[in-house]
This record gives C-alpha cells, sequence and structure tokens, in this order.
C-alpha cells in the first residue's frame, strides 16, 4: 500500500506540472492526505521497534496500550484534522512530506487530551472550545509545536527511515530544535 500512495502522489505530482505550464493555475490538484491505515500501522510498527510494546487496535481510538488510547495524526503538507470529542493518553504525529524517500519524522507528544484541549487550534480558539461547539478543528502542525515548545511540553522526536526491501526500519532519535 505504501508504494501505491508513493504511486499515486507521483502521479499527481506531474499532472501538477502539467497544469502549472498552462494559463490556469487555479486548477491545481491537491497532495493526496496520508492515509489513515498506513499512518497508525506506521506508528505501530515504529513503536514496537523502538520499545518492544506490541500497539493494537479497539474501536474508540487509533492505537491501544492495554486500556490506554493513543491518537495518531499524519500529514504531508497541509493541516491535520481533530475529532471534535478528542480522548487519548498521548498523541502522535506523523510527518510524511518525505514519503518518496520512505523518511518520516515521528512526534511523540507527551500529553494527555485533557492537556491538549488547551492549545490553540487557531490564533484564537482552543481544541476545547471546538469540541464543545462540535465542529472538527483543522490545525498545522507547525503552529502546535510551538505551543508545545513554549509550554514545555514534552515531545520525543525521530527521524526513521524505511528500507522496503529488507522490510526494516532506521530510527535515530532527534533533539530539538528541528
Amino acid at each position: 500500500m505504501l508504494k501505491a500512495f508513493i504511486k499515486y502522489k507521483e502521479i499527481i505530482r506531474k499532472i501538477n506540472i502539467n497544469i502549472k505550464g498552462s494559463s490556469n493555475l487555479s486548477k491545481l490538484i491537491r497532495n493526496p492526505q496520508f492515509p489513515s491505515e498506513l499512518s497508525e500501522n506506521l506508528v505501530k510498527y515504529i513503536y514496537f521497534d523502538l520499545f518492544k510494546i506490541n500497539l493494537g487496535w479497539k474501536a474508540g481510538g487509533d492505537l491501544w496500550d492495554e486500556e490506554k488510547v493513543y491518537e495518531v495524526k499524519a500529514f504531508v503538507s497541509g493541516p491535520t484534522s481533530f475529532s471534535s470529542k478528542l480522548k487519548f493518553k498521548s498523541i502522535f504525529f506523523l510527518d510524511a512530506s518525505d514519503v518518496k524517500n520512505n523518511i518520516y519524522i515521528l512526534y511523540h507528544v507527551k500529553c494527555n487530551y485533557i492537556e491538549f484541549k488547551k492549545f490553540k487550534a487557531t490564533k484564537k480558539v482552543t481544541f476545547e472550545s471546538f469540541e464543545i461547539s462540535g465542529k472538527r478543528p483543522r490545525c498545522g502542525f507547525n503552529f502546535l509545536l510551538n505551543q508545545f515548545r513554549k509550554s514545555g511540553t514534552a515531545v520525543d522526536f525521530y527521524r526513521v527511515q524505511i528500507l522496503l526491501e529488507s522490510k526494516k526500519f532506521v530510527i535515530n532519535k532527534l533533539f530539538y530544535p528541528l
């Protein structure tokens, strides 16, 4: 599935190059979102590779360890969409902007949903306010990362390269600033 996504992304890139060559620049095709089926599985296997803890799936959350739920969000270039009702022990963000080279940055944000709701989804509105209104917030990751840094929220960073031929991960822990 990962190879198919990379191929699809390349087709979109070629179409956009062809469109940019025409006079109508307003018809650019947006890059596809990174599929949750891929992001959740990648995080599951990366987490196991790092900590030898096998996360699983249950209804009501992305990944589970016993009775703890972990949220997984992936992004390629645009904003990330969130549920209107957040509930998790901690949250993972997977930067898939270099998917073509099988390189990812995994961010493990060590805050639960109660702490997370205090962060802003926009310059003025918190995730909690979105939840109260029943709306789904959309937020760019760098906007969130700046808030995590300012608040002192613990974030672990990992650069992950997938070696598709050998089906192995090369994982390096990264440190601020990224």
